[in-house]
């Protein structure tokens, strides 16, 4: 079939000199999906039957590699193309990569190995023509996810397949294909071959894409979803989390919290390290979880929900207290704790109250200079009696009046 990708420039010379030196070259996997979908293509990638070694003739400043059989043709001013010649896999010990790979000449045989209908969509950008030998642009118009061929083999050959399938249907809204979705529940188990990093990456793609409560249910129902929690947090036995996150909308740090709330935040920081997430997702997850878990103070003066609240700032307050809310209404069928906390942290943001030492109407430089004080821990202490002063009300937020109780508290 004859159809128009408009591929970069770059990539299109690249197919030329490899096409005019006699070999095929077309553009494979992600980005023909996704420009067939009418979606923004990021990788876009070179099969070919040349060699790596004849690739590297071709284009004498590319750097040629053994591994995979890839050759990395630089582009000025971009990241370097990838060019990997035609392959074949075989044996897959470790459930993740293959023992042995041999070059092949045949681009269906190439294509054979790659993991749903959908990815093994090839395009010569010379000519022209669309390779769809399994069927993947019918798969593509009826939103469906099929394995290539037995799709036994294809999970277990690569158990990473097991969550790319779901991430698909996140990031697509896709259905899985009925053979596929079995053989998906059948090979379930192999998530525990995979390294925490990947089970964390996969995740963490799927949280984020605009159809993750249907890829969730999905996972639920072929028992992959039971898995996954119990390698990010070492339960089964949390449909309840699932659900809470399936309603969190899109954002990841907010998501994973939202898995994991069941857990003490120390421990949930922990375990989402480990599984490769950045320390900034993972301690804003910390945060999300803490605030879940904020007890409603019993006095409800300003200057103790300003105790209880202090400790985040208004954005990350607002996403802990949605999380809550969506947990309070799975649970006891309404949010009237996490609606309280809202009103009363309100009510202290619009006083000004301040929250922090940063919001005092001094710093630690006008105290040193006031008092005739060394740094030192001192100037800390100060100012944290001063915040405790100001919110109990005892002293108002101006600098004449706030230095003056530094030095009450200083002599006495």
């Amino acid at each position: 079939m004859t159809i128009q990708i408009n591929a970069p420039r770059e990539i299109a010379q690249i197919a030329s000199v490899l096409a005019d030196a006699g070999f095929e070259a077309v553009l494979v996997g992600g980005c023909v999906r996704d420009s067939l979908l009418r979606r923004q293509a990021k990788d876009w990638d070179l099969a070919t039957n040349a060699r790596p070694e004849q690739v590297g003739s071709l284009f004498p400043a590319a750097v040629v590699t053994t591994r995979f059989g890839t050759t990395l043709v630089p582009v000025a001013g971009q990241p370097a193309v990838e060019v990997t010649t035609y392959r074949t896999e075989h044996g897959y010990t470790d459930f993740r990569r293959p023992d042995h790979v041999a070059y092949t000449g045949s681009l269906a045989e190439d294509l054979a190995r790659r993991d749903f209908t959908i990815n093994a969509l090839a395009y010569d950008p010379v000519t022209k023509i669309l390779h769809d030998p399994f069927g993947g642009q019918a798969d593509l118009a009826s939103r469906s996810l099929r394995a290539v061929g037995r799709a036994d083999d294809r999970f277990g050959e690569d158990a990473l397949r097991l969550l790319r399938a779901v991430r698909f249907v996140s990031q697509l809204g896709f259905d899985i294909e009925s053979d596929t979705a079995r053989a998906i529940g059948r090979h379930a188990h192999l998530i525990s071959e995979l390294a925490l990093e990947r089970v964390g990456i996969e995740v963490g793609k799927l949280l984020v894409g605009p159809y993750a409560a249907k890829a969730i249910a999905q996972a639920e129902q072929l028992d992959l979803w039971q898995r996954i929690m119990h390698e990010m947090s070492g339960d089964k036995s949390r449909a309840h989390a699932v659900r809470v996150a399936s309603l969190t909308g899109v954002d990841l740090s907010l998501n994973l919290a939202a898995l994991l709330h069941h857990a003490e935040p120390e421990s949930a920081q922990a375990r989402l390290l480990k599984l490769a997430f950045g320390a900034d997702v993972a301690g804003q997850a910390k945060k999300l979880i803490e605030i879940a878990a904020l007890s409603l103070p019993s006095d409800d003066s300003p200057a103790a929900t300003a105790r209880a609240i202090r400790r985040w700032d208004h954005s990350t307050l607002e996403q802990g207290l949605l999380l809550r809310a969506i947990c309070e209404r799975e649970l006891a069928g309404n949010d009237r704790t996490s609606t309280q906390l809202r009103q009363r942290a309100e009510q202290v943001y619009r006083s000004g109250l301040p929250l922090r030492i940063s919001d005092l109407a001094i710093d630690g430089n006008q105290l040193l200079s006031s008092l005739g004080l060394r740094e030192g821990p001192v100037v800390g202490k100060l100012l944290k009696q001063l915040l405790e002063d100001v919110t109990d009300g005892s002293v108002p937020n101006k600098s004449n009046e706030l230095l003056a109780r530094a030095g009450q508290l200083h002599t006495s």
